[in-house]
């Protein structure tokens, strides 16, 4: 009988003791999951960090360059419009020159034929001669207004191109830094769940060793009290005297 009293207390220690390490193995477990999810969510943020950092370069890159492009096709016309303005001047002072030299020969053979000035015809003559004259200025420097303007306006337009493409610029840039900061959040998190679950083992393993604890505690106390019970027990005291004499 005493022996079944040791025995029970003993399964119980032995229980306690599998359940606490079989407690710890699945903790261990849980641990070591969580250690390898953090390794694999660092790992898969830094790569689509590299990743986004280095389309974001290219990209800017690329837009750096169109807007370069731009500013050079914006000067060029710009240039082009300056030239065709200094051609245009250049040709309606040819022309009025021309027309001028023309008006002078005419009033030359006007005097050496002895007609007089006043007279209808050569008036008119001359007249005809300095409105054509006129005339032949204007179309010239209306035309050279034109391919000015519309040089100047793809001038404009270019510059306005690569100004929105300076605005993506700005913007991919933004975008990179959104996608940094979305990444240390990310990381951030990561590390936090590590730390939580780190803390968790922690806890759970403490929480173990002190059921443990309780549950070797109660062993103990068990047994005492089977010994106890089992020495005051009437039928144990008639052994014991029996064996005294």
């Amino acid at each position: 009988m005493q022996a079944l009293g040791i025995i029970g207390p003993i399964l119980q220690a032995f229980g306690a003791g599998s359940s606490f390490f079989g407690g710890n193995d699945e903790a261990k477990m849980q641990m070591n999951m969580a250690n390898l999810n953090f390794q694999m969510n660092a790992q898969n943020i830094q790569e689509q960090q590299q990743a986004s950092t280095m389309q974001s370069a290219i990209n800017q890159q690329i837009a750096a360059n169109e807007k370069a492009a731009l500013e050079r096709n914006a000067n060029v016309l710009e240039q082009q419009a300056g030239a065709v303005t200094a051609a245009g001047q250049q040709n309606a002072l040819r022309t009025r020159q021309d027309y001028e030299a023309m008006i002078a020969s005419q009033r030359a053979q006007i005097a050496k034929s002895g007609v007089a000035d006043t007279t209808g015809s050569p008036l008119q003559l001359l007249a005809a001669s300095a409105a054509n004259e006129q005339r032949a200025v204007d179309e010239n420097l209306f035309q050279t207004e034109g391919q000015r303007r519309g040089l100047f306006t793809e001038a404009g337009n270019q510059r306005t191109d690569a100004y929105n493409v300076g605005i993506d610029i700005l913007n991919s840039q933004a975008d990179a830094g959104a996608a940094k900061l979305r990444a240390q959040n990310a990381m951030t998190q990561s590390s936090l769940d590590l730390a939580q679950a780190q803390n968790n083992y922690s806890a759970q393993k403490r929480a173990q060793f002190s059921q443990l604890l309780s549950s070797l505690g109660g062993a103990a106390s068990q047994s005492s009290q089977n010994n106890a019970m089992y020495s005051a027990s009437p039928g144990n005291s008639g052994m014991r005297y029996s064996t005294l004499y």
